[in-house]
């Protein structure tokens, strides 16, 4: 009977991937080398909290106006914010 080989594996989603001896611990939590290279510069958010209500509003709103009015009125939104001293507020 012969040997069975085995084959090597890449990743599963053959992407190249960081080993963990190369990833900084601090306390409880593994950063990879990215993170540690962009340091401060990295602010994370939550997509689900942050940013998916105004996209649902926005779906909400193209779903029941005309596209061309809807466009219209999100460009009159957005140029106001941008005209406005506390647009980071916004």
């Amino acid at each position: 009977m012969g040997k069975k080989r085995k084959k090597k594996r890449s990743s599963k989603s053959g992407k190249l991937r960081t080993p963990i001896s190369k990833h900084t611990r601090i306390g409880k939590l593994l950063n990879p080398p990215f993170v540690n290279e962009m340091g401060v510069k990295l602010n994370l958010s939550s997509w689900m909290n942050q940013r998916m209500p105004e996209m649902l509003w926005a779906a909400l709103i193209l779903s029941h106006v005309d596209r061309e009015y809807a466009f219209a009125q999100f460009r009159r939104i957005f140029v106001f914010i941008g005209k406005h001293d506390r647009r980071a507020e916004f």
